[in-house]
């Protein structure tokens, strides 16, 4: 019995060291594991702060598109207005010269009228002046004139 005893003994010993063992391999793991644990929260941290980067760096970037649009708008709209002001332009230049045309035309119509009376005048005037060329010596000593100057002496 005692050789079973020091078996006993010797079985006790290596599930010592066995056991021993085991908890040094699961403190080693553990380390590790915690060892991990901390580079993975520190690597968590790490890109959460880049992720906050990006995410201003997104926010800074959608304002200045929403400015760009904005402004894109507002240069838009004054491009379109100086289009109005440009044909509005060309509208007033077009009646100005239209205006000018329509008096030219007119003063053009009105001269016409003048030419064509004066030159109706100076018919009456050369048939006058033929009339009178025509007389003879006794129609100036007895003061006869012929109709054409009487018609005409008449309208004056």
């Amino acid at each position: 019995m005692k050789d079973n005893n020091s078996v006993k003994k010797h079985n006790d010993t290596t599930r010592t060291k066995k056991k021993e063992h085991k908890d040094k391999k699961k403190d080693e793991t553990l380390e590790k594991k915690d060892s991990l644990l901390k580079e993975l929260k520190e690597e968590s941290v790490r890109k959460d702060e880049e992720i906050t980067q990006l995410k201003e760096k997104l926010s800074i970037t959608q304002d200045r598109l929403l400015d760009i649009i904005q402004e894109k708008k507002l240069l838009e709209q004054r491009k379109t207005e100086l289009e109005l002001k440009e044909i509005e332009m060309e509208l007033k230049n077009f009646q100005k010269l239209k205006n000018k045309h329509n008096q030219l035309s007119h003063r053009s119509q009105v001269t016409k009228n003048q030419l064509d009376q004066a030159r109706h005048e100076l018919e009456i005037q050369k048939e006058v002046i033929t009339d009178l060329s025509k007389r003879g010596f006794l129609d100036y000593l007895l003061r006869r004139f012929p109709e054409s100057f009487q018609a005409y002496h008449k309208k004056q």
